[in-house]
Formats: structure tokens, C-alpha cells, sequence
């Protein structure tokens, strides 16, 4: 890992039951706000964008569920 966010991105990517995998999405977006917090530049800015879409495709996947 480079970045301090990626283990919990990298962690709920990786949680397969429903209820931790929620607390773990939750996490993540917690580690990736905080780190916007700041600026952020180059290929930890593509990093970033990346675990962002994979958030979003993660949180599609659990709401597609109940839908």
C-alpha cells in the first residue's frame, strides 16, 4: 500500500458479509474525505479517483439489492 487510505477502500472492496461491508464503504469514504482534505496531486490524485469510482460501484452493487 502507498497511501494510508487504500487499506480501508482495499478492505471493504474485499468484506463480503452485508453488514461489515457497509461499515467498511463507510470507512472507506471517511479515509478518502480525509485525505481530500488536503491537496493531493499526481498519481495518488488518479489513485484516489479510482477508489472513488470503485466507492461508488460498491455502494450501486449494495443498494441494487434492495431496489
Amino acid at each position: 500500500m502507498r497511501y494510508f487510505w487504500e487499506i480501508p477502500y482495499f478492505l471493504a472492496i474485499l468484506q463480503t458479509d452485508e453488514a461489515s461491508r457497509t461499515r467498511a464503504v463507510y470507512e472507506a469514504i471517511e479515509a478518502i474525505e480525509q485525505r481530500r482534505l488536503t491537496p493531493v496531486n499526481g498519481a495518488e490524485n488518479v489513485a484516489l479517483m479510482g477508489a472513488e469510482a470503485g466507492v461508488q460501484m460498491l455502494i450501486a452493487e449494495m443498494t441494487a439489492k434492495y431496489g
